[in-house]
């Protein structure tokens, strides 16, 4: 069952973020961000779903963590039937952009030089990637 108000809210949320006025996600968020992005949209039951079997995660938390990036308008909601499907209003790329940035945002020069080599020594880019990053850097120069 959906709260009262939270249909006016999710306007709001979505007005706030068509803006650009999204609000950081958690790291349990993240968690079911990843879930609806990979399946596109989904209701309630299906992310908890795969949240309870993954991480543990209760219908309840599920549900209070829906509401939460829905109000901070990361994910709109259609009612069908009596269940609502969510869906993310942006994409990873745009999302994990936006946290990149607003990481940066907070550091410092030398800081931002530490944080961009432990990312690439993460490993999480693909040839590809490393391609153009080496690009990017040959053009950046000294």
């Amino acid at each position: 069952m959906i709260p009262s108000g939270f249909v006016q809210q999710n306007i709001i949320s979505l007005g706030d973020a068509m803006n650009g006025n999204r609000n950081s996600i958690s790291p349990t968020e993240w968690r079911l961000m990843k879930i609806i992005w990979s399946l596109g949209s989904a209701a309630a039951r299906d992310v908890y779903s795969i949240a309870g079997e993954r991480y543990g995660m209760t219908m309840g938390t599920t549900k209070n963590l829906l509401a939460r990036l829905v109000a901070k308008g990361h994910l709109q909601t259609r009612q069908i039937g009596n269940s609502y499907l969510y869906t993310p209003v942006a994409s990873m790329l745009e999302c994990v952009s936006e946290a990149a940035d607003e990481l940066l945002d907070n550091t410092s020069e030398e800081v931002a030089d530490s944080l961009m080599l432990r990312l690439v020594r993460q490993g999480k880019l693909s040839g590809s990637g490393i391609k153009k990053l080496r690009k990017i850097l040959d053009a950046y120069g000294d």
